[in-house]
């Protein structure tokens, strides 16, 4: 698995860009600090010793100016599902990123979120399946099972 987050990369921000509006108000409140606790992944995600964390101090989804794609290539990965935050913000950013460098994407609902209902509801309907299969995550980890299962074979 792979986790992608975002926090500045040092305590005085540096590297960290204000180009719009959510930049600014990440700045402002100042508390996506690398090391700190708002910038932590949650508690209820587990990280395993072979997991992968990628983390960022600047744009609003994860490809650009990451190794992402050069760790998902090496992989062999061609599709990639996404959960998280936001779907509003983030998560369109990532499936139009992924898109653009060629990958399959799938986005499961249940596993991620907006700023409020609304938006995320009119992004999951109306945005998100231009770019993304959208599903469930009981579907992904059942697709997921018959593959294992298929490659075992």
């Amino acid at each position: 698995m792979i986790f992608c987050t975002i926090a500045a990369a040092t305590p005085d921000w540096t590297g960290f860009r204000v180009n719009c509006a959510l930049a600014a108000r990440i700045r402002r409140k100042g508390k996506l600090v690398s090391g700190t606790e708002h910038a932590a992944i949650h508690d209820d995600l587990i990280v395993a010793p072979s997991d992968t964390v990628i983390q960022r101090s600047h744009g609003m989804a994860p490809f650009t100016g990451t190794a992402l794609d050069a760790t998902l290539r090496g992989y062999d990965i061609d599709t990639v599902v996404l959960s998280g935050v936001s779907t509003n913000i983030a998560l369109p950013g990532a499936a139009t990123e992924a898109v653009a460098l060629g990958y399959n994407v799938v986005l499961a609902e249940d596993c991620t979120a907006g700023a409020t209902a609304e938006t995320h509801s009119m992004q999951i309907t109306m945005h998100l399946p231009l770019l993304a299969t959208i599903t469930g995550s009981d579907s992904i980890i059942a697709s997921l099972r018959i593959q294992a299962g298929a490659a075992a074979n």
